[in-house]
């Protein structure tokens, strides 16, 4: 493909929110093992022995879906970064 410039027609441009793999995990526990054996961690499993070495964190980790703090803060930010948003995009998929 051959790619080409933007040629504005004139039109004012216009701000979109996207979001997209927003996995809301309503089970997160804030303090609870990170770095798990299971497939999501941020949990409280009755069946966790020993001390947390890796604490859930208020605003998520990389080992674990997205805490509802998380996803507030998101939503939130985008009055800030883009409060003349004309229509917000949701793509991926939603778990739980």
């Amino acid at each position: 493909t051959t790619s080409r410039k933007f040629v504005s027609k004139g039109r004012k441009p216009f701000q979109v929110v996207h979001f997209s793999d927003v996995h809301i995990d309503r089970q997160y526990t804030l303090g609870s093992e990170a770095n798990c054996t299971k497939n999501i961690c941020c949990r409280n499993f009755s069946d966790q022995s020993g001390p947390v070495k890796d604490p859930a964190q208020p605003f998520g980790n990389s080992h674990c879906d997205s805490p509802p703090d998380l996803a507030d803060s998101m939503l939130d930010a985008t009055l800030e970064f883009a409060p003349e948003a004309k229509f917000s995009i949701f793509t991926g998929d939603v778990i739980e």
